[in-house]
């Protein structure tokens, strides 16, 4: 399943109202179980360091998180970057209309970006399974970074001895993900001197997954038609999968479906 079409059907109704995107955020806050783990450590990372930290915002999307730390921190000093000048288009228009500073956009391919020792903490969601050259990517930001900073990722987990293209809804990457001592390995050689790696996505999120993404994205699949069911659909099994993300992320997991990494240069 490719998602890709989904999300320009998205990027089209958010595009230019503010309210729109702001209750998308909201939106994704509750159904994406990948946002409760993100927020959760950027808001744990940006509280120990410099409230004017300097951050990079390594592939923003559709800016969430960016968005997140500026209202939270306002002191903070953002650069987000992307790769698709769309997305920078859409993002500085609500920015502007949300009177938001402090947030520097740039166009950017992450494989070659040329940042020296700027920023005190970066993050990259859900980003290097699309990047082939995430060796490049990983030196990058490592040298963009000051000596003490921290870089903060998610990535599927793709266990040691799997059969490629095993995973599910993957159309897009250009890899399953990551196993644990692979991505551990590619950080160190990078220049990290400390890694930290976690599992998301364990028993109780694959059930919410498979309730909230899964299942309604096969049903589009099928007929564009179901659309009209889906606030039916998400009322109903919602308050279940609300219970499987608090577990989830409560849970102590000895492996699951992604991987959040977290280095230290």
């Amino acid at each position: 399943m490719e998602y890709e079409p989904v999300k320009k059907i998205l990027r089209s109704w958010i595009r230019r109202s503010p309210i729109l995107r702001r209750m998308f955020y909201f939106l994704m806050g509750r159904l994406f179980l990948r946002e409760r783990y993100a927020i959760s450590t950027i808001n744990n990372i940006m509280s120990d360091i410099n409230g004017e930290a300097q951050v990079l915002d390594a592939g923003f999307g559709f800016g969430q998180y960016t968005y997140y730390i500026i209202k939270r921190f306002p002191h903070a000093k953002i650069e987000s970057v992307e790769i698709e000048s769309e997305m920078i288009e859409d993002f500085d228009h609500f920015l502007t209309h949300q009177r938001i500073g402090n947030v520097k956009l740039a166009l950017a391919d992450l494989t070659k970006i040329q940042y020296e020792g700027e920023f005190d903490f970066a993050f990259c969601i859900d980003v290097m399974e699309h990047i082939e050259d995430d060796d490049a990517v990983f030196r990058n930001i490592c040298r963009s970074l000051k000596t003490g900073g921290i870089f903060y990722m998610t990535t599927p987990h793709f266990p040691q001895g799997a059969q490629s293209g095993s995973m599910e809804f993957v159309g897009e990457h250009v890899r399953d993900g990551y196993s644990k001592p692979e991505i551990e390995a590619k950080l160190s050689e990078a220049g990290f001197s400390r890694i930290k790696v976690d599992f998301t996505y364990g028993e109780w999120g694959a059930l919410a997954w498979n309730l909230l993404q899964r299942y309604p994205m096969s049903l589009l699949k099928i007929s564009k038609l179901f659309l009209a069911l889906l606030p039916l659909y998400f009322a109903l099994v919602y308050p279940a999968a609300e219970l499987f993300m608090y577990l989830d992320v409560k849970s102590d997991k000895k492996t699951g479906s992604g991987l959040a990494v977290t280095a230290w240069k």
